[in-house]
């Protein structure tokens, strides 16, 4: 509290703070009378002593207090209170505990009060020549010794009656209790009396703070030690509000985790990117595995500020596990089952398990090719010239040819891909492989390689990462929505390496069809109009005229007509496409951790000129921020 109040005295109010002189016999009434006048509580006012008041000798030369008061502007504390607020909260203890033992004397309305309170742990007890000591600083002499000696042993930590004492009523010490702001916390200050008047008790500083409204959170510990320790001119923090504890949001814990890159990913931030691991890591399951558990969402705790007002708390977001297929949910909608063996997959947020069909050895002529409805694993090779399509996974231990690799989900591939330029590799999800060479290459999501990539079209709607020890990513065509991520770019040999970023290329590639499309049809329509031009002069003139040329005018009219529909076809797409794009909010990179060799050409919008690496250049990062790379 000193902080916030130090912190609040230091604010320049300017001139159009008005300032109060208050004159009165102590600083306790100046205040108070300054509060009134200014119509304002003690937190909201600070003041200067232009005067110390004195007390004269038999009422001669006796001197006041002078204050300089004025008003703090409301928007001004907040603020104040905003920036310290989150070390004030910091300070829970307003008071240490203490850790000796300690007495303590009040001249109260009741009498003469008496209380010792017992060390903590290793702290050293109070001692009777010490309280005696204390007895005749305080100029009290009429007292039960015995029952000081008696307390002074038994450290019961109450207070007790020792002696009569008569004050004088007028002169009793007085409490000032303020709410702060929000009613987040309640503070007191103590004043002490005048000459022959009472000290407060506990109790009675207790119930002036009730009175003042406050009925939660009083932290009577504090409110006894002001008493006991006659913490005077303090503004002590007496009563904390209770916060809401908001309520948690259910979670879906899951047993088996669908997503592989999310441990990539976090492999390759902590530079332990191990492709070996990725199959191994495949998350199969067997009938009546528990898969995922939902933990409920909480309701939360009700908070109370000090006048005991609500603070409700909000209630945790409910969610539900969506049972996909060959999944069986439990009644009560907690856990989900496997009801097959299989791979665990999430697709439109639905967690399902899909069947395995599982070939012991090569795709090839004893085979044939393969589709499947569910999970495929090939626990050989795929030979030259065969194919494996399934709605789930594609897991092959060996090799990939000239092969067709379709999947609707992941696609890993154990030893690599050389597609000797007539692959096609394509995964709704995630393509997962040892090397890429030769291949072309299509990813829902992304396309994690562990060696590298050699002269392949590499599209994927996420990231491309390449990133084992030797990672290398070479000649081709790279392109992906938000990130290219590779140890090395480019080649010794400057073999033309192109990247891009920023446009999903499933649109980049619609754009540039519809734009080459665009660009031909326009140039045909130009043909096709000269052509009418020239053959209707022909017929106003009635030159070499004949009804050969009338039917070729008429067929290049309608030709015409089609090529016009066609280019009315391909801006509406070229428009369409730009919506999306100004939809998606991406904020695409090319990395390089190690070096990036020149031949490079980094594409990152559409029409707008490629960055070309045109010297080596080691570790960077190229980002296209504000139209600027």
């Amino acid at each position: 509290m000193d902080k916030l109040k130090n912190a609040l005295r230091n604010l320049n109010f300017g001139t159009d703070s008005k300032k109060i002189e208050v004159e009165a016999p102590s600083l306790e009434k100046a205040i108070s009378e300054a509060c009134k006048r200014l119509k304002a509580t003690l937190d909201e006012i600070d003041y200067e002593i232009v005067q110390y008041g004195t007390k004269g000798f038999g009422g001669i030369g006796n001197k006041n207090y002078k204050i300089l008061a004025y008003k703090r502007p409301v928007s001004e504390i907040i603020e104040t209170l905003s920036e310290v607020t989150e070390d004030f909260e910091k300070e829970e203890e307003v008071l240490p505990p203490p850790t000796d033992g300690y007495f303590a004397i009040i001249k109260s309305r009741n009498g003469l009060l008496f209380k010792v309170v017992p060390p903590q742990k290793n702290g050293r007890p109070v001692k009777l020549k010490d309280v005696e000591l204390a007895l005749k600083n305080k100029q009290i002499d009429k007292y039960n010794v015995n029952l000081v000696r008696q307390e002074v042993i038994k450290q019961s930590g109450q207070y007790i009656v020792i002696g009569h004492y008569e004050g004088i009523e007028e002169n009793s010490a007085t409490v000032q209790v303020n709410i702060g702001i929000n009613e987040m916390t309640a503070t007191a200050t103590l004043f002490p009396p005048k000459a022959g008047g009472f000290e407060l008790t506990p109790e009675e500083i207790l119930s002036e703070i009730q009175a003042q409204g406050v009925s939660y959170g009083i932290l009577e510990d504090v409110v006894t030690r002001m008493a006991d320790e006659k913490i005077e001119y303090k503004e002590i923090v007496v009563a904390r509000a209770k916060q809401p504890v908001h309520g948690k949001d259910a979670e879906i814990k899951m047993y088996f985790e669908p997503n592989a890159e999310k441990t990539i990913y976090k492999s390759i931030a902590e530079d332990k990117f191990d492709f070996k691991n990725i199959v191994k890591n495949i998350q199969n399951v067997l009938k009546g595995d528990l898969i995922c558990e939902k933990i409920p969402a909480t309701p939360g705790e009700d908070g109370y500020t000090v006048t005991g007002k609500l603070l409700p708390a909000k209630k945790g977001v409910d969610r539900q596990i969506l049972a996909g297929p060959n999944t069986e949910l439990s009644p009560d909608g907690k856990f989900l089952r496997a009801t097959v063996d299989g791979h665990v997959v999430k697709k439109a947020g639905k967690i399902g398990v899909e069947p395995v069909k599982h070939i012991n050895g090569d795709v090839g002529i004893k085979t044939g090719n393969i589709t499947f409805v569910g999970s495929v694993v090939v626990h050989g090779s795929v030979l030259d010239g065969f194919s494996v399509k399934a709605k789930g996974n594609i897991e092959i231990r060996g090799n990939v040819g000239k092969c067709e690799i379709i999947s609707d989900n992941d696609i890993y591939v154990a030893q690599g891909i050389n597609g000797h330029y007539e692959a096609l590799i394509s995964a709704e999800g995630s393509v997962f492989s040892k090397f890429i060479e030769n291949a072309k290459v299509f990813a829902g999501s992304s396309v994690i390689v562990d060696d590298h990539i050699y002269h392949c079209e590499v599209n994927a709607n996420d990231a491309i990462v390449c990133f084992g020890h030797r990672a290398q990513i070479g000649g081709g065509t790279i392109r992906a929505a938000n990130e290219v991520n590779t140890r090395n770019l480019g080649t010794v040999s400057y073999s033309e390496t192109i990247v891009e970023v920023g446009i999903p290329p499933k649109l980049r590639i619609e754009l540039q069809e519809f734009m080459m499309q665009k660009k031909k049809t326009e140039n045909a329509i130009d043909d096709l109009k000269r052509d009418i031009t020239t053959l209707t002069s022909q017929r106003k003139l009635k030159k070499n005229w004949n009804n050969e040329k009338e039917e070729l005018l008429k067929n290049k009219v309608e030709v015409l007509a089609q090529q016009e529909e066609i280019l009315k076809n391909s801006l509406e797409g070229i428009e369409e496409i730009n919506k999306k794009l100004a939809s998606i909010n991406l904020n695409p990179k090319v990395a390089v951790k190690n070096k990036i060799y020149a031949g490079v050409k980094i594409f990152f919008k559409y029409g707008v000129e490629p960055y070309e690496i045109t010297y080596e250049q080691n570790s960077c990062t190229i980002r296209f921020v504000n139209n600027e790379i």
